[in-house]
């Protein structure tokens, strides 16, 4: 897939925009910042979609009138002020998807990705008796958010091939181009970003500690996340929380306000964690499909970010790992790397194909112990199996971080090996852009009139003091 990306400001568009797009996989033709160049280039790549900030225009009739004339198909993003020409807009017939800003431009990345690939695909059943009356299992073949709140497109999963490039014989690592990388832009996180941590059938890869670095992460970045800690008693042990509340106090009030605890930190950390604690025996657990899918949703509603950690996929099935996968808008797989990892990964994407889930997927190769597969021979492996395989983060052995979560801390940026990969993770997967390069060097910059700047020490969100209970 390629993209031109079009608008009024080059500068944000080659700063923040490329950069989401190259994360997603996306090949970017140009960034111009005049109509006639859109207009110049459309016709030579008629393949691509045309990505265009709508302000490029003076009005809303003439951008109407002027995107509806190239030859290629177009994503919109609209200014606040032209809200109430978003009819004119979504009427467009070479629409592939429509955004109102503020957005953030890794959502935007990711949801043009998906519906300009829906040509592709095989097209879901269109109504839940098709569907074998499965709630929230649906297709479009083409969504606006335009006229509302997104509609995620429910055709079947396939594989998401590695850009060119990415990797050295298969897999690799997410890479971002080169450049000071865009200052995180939190106020502007949908309310529908809901990620979910999953390993399929496999049990004891790390999958609870990664949601729990990863929802840190977003909490000392001002994200305000939930984590939902559906994979229990896992979370409440590392935390030493209370079991009560958890999520059966929403399931009895259909207030979600009832099940959370609050978490800070003595030192370092600026935010705060909020968690929701769901059933300490989730496959026993006798909740029904359309409660679990009730919770994912509130929980979408309650917090611009959502981190779902999910159970294990236990024989049969189960309403506590497999429904949540259909409410996400990314699914990470965490997986050993092992050659059962391997399997298991193949397992987990034939799952997510068959229930119908659309989320993009990346996946995780969490190394707990030192050793194991390489990342292009787990990549290949995949491959070797499914026919493709997804974009691949790499997190790295850290020694002591076992014994860190087991007194109640949550290593910081610059205290494990894991850094980079957790900032990897939380930019292709929440949207959090990683921090500038300046600020992850130790004495290597310099001041106004070339006075040394001092090394930057490292940070640890520090062992948690204070639970509160939100009644």
């Amino acid at each position: 897939m390629r993209i031109i990306l079009a608008g009024p400001d080059e500068a944000e568009l080659t700063g923040a925009a490329y950069p989401a797009f190259a994360v997603a996989g996306v090949e970017v033709l140009a960034a111009v910042g005049a109509a006639e160049k859109l207009s110049d280039l459309a016709p030579v790549f008629p393949d691509a979609v045309a990505v265009v900030q709508a302000d490029l225009y003076a009005t809303p009739e003439e951008a109407v009138e002027a995107l509806e004339g190239l030859p290629v198909r177009v994503a919109v993003v609209l200014p606040p002020r032209w809200a109430a020409a978003q009819g004119k807009f979504a009427a467009l017939p070479n629409l592939v998807a429509g955004f109102t800003a503020p957005i953030p431009w890794p959502v935007v990345a990711a949801e043009v990705k998906t519906q300009a690939g829906l040509g592709d695909l095989p097209v879901a059943p269109t109504s839940q008796a098709e569907a074998g009356a499965q709630p929230g299992v649906g297709a479009t073949c083409r969504s606006s958010q335009l006229d509302g709140a997104p509609v995620a497109p429910q055709a079947a999963l396939r594989p998401t091939p590695d850009p060119a490039g990415r990797a050295r014989g298969g897999g690799g690592r997410l890479v971002a181009p080169r450049g000071e990388a865009p200052r995180p832009r939190l106020e502007r996180l949908a309310a529908w970003r809901a990620v979910a941590l999953w390993s399929g059938p496999a049990g004891g890869v790390g999958k609870t500690s990664l949601a729990l670095l990863l929802a840190a992460y977003a909490a000392e970045r001002g994200a305000e996340p939930l984590l939902l800690a559906l994979s229990e008693p896992a979370v409440s042990a590392y935390l030493g929380l209370n079991r009560v509340p958890n999520v059966t106090a929403f399931f009895e009030t259909g207030d979600l306000s009832r099940s959370v605890q609050i978490l800070r930190w003595e030192e370092g950390g600026r935010g705060m964690l909020r968690v929701a604690l769901g059933p300490a025996r989730p496959r026993d657990g006798a909740v029904g499909r359309e409660q679990v899918a009730a919770l994912m949703e509130a929980a979408k509603g309650a917090a611009p970010l959502a981190v779902a950690d999910l159970p294990t996929l236990p024989p049969g099935g189960n309403a506590w790992s497999l429904e949540p996968l259909l409410h996400a808008g990314v699914v990470i797989l965490v997986a050993a790397p092992t050659p059962a990892g391997v399997a298991a990964a193949v397992e987990a994407l034939a799952t997510l194909r068959d229930i119908g889930a659309s989320g993009q997927v990346l996946l995780a190769v969490n190394r707990r112990t030192p050793g194991g597969l390489g990342l292009p021979e787990f990549a290949d492996g995949v491959r070797g199996l499914w026919g493709g395989c997804p974009p691949t983060v790499e997190v790295p052995y850290a020694p002591g971080m076992a014994a860190a979560m087991d007194r109640g801390e949550l290593p910081g940026m610059g205290d494990m090996p894991v850094a980079p990969a957790l900032a990897e993770l939380a930019e292709a997967a929440l949207g959090i852009p990683r921090p500038r390069p300046e600020a992850e060097r130790e004495g290597t910059g310099t001041g106004k009139g070339d006075r040394p700047v001092a090394p930057a020490r490292p940070r640890r969100l520090g062992r948690l003091i204070s639970v509160e209970v939100v009644d």
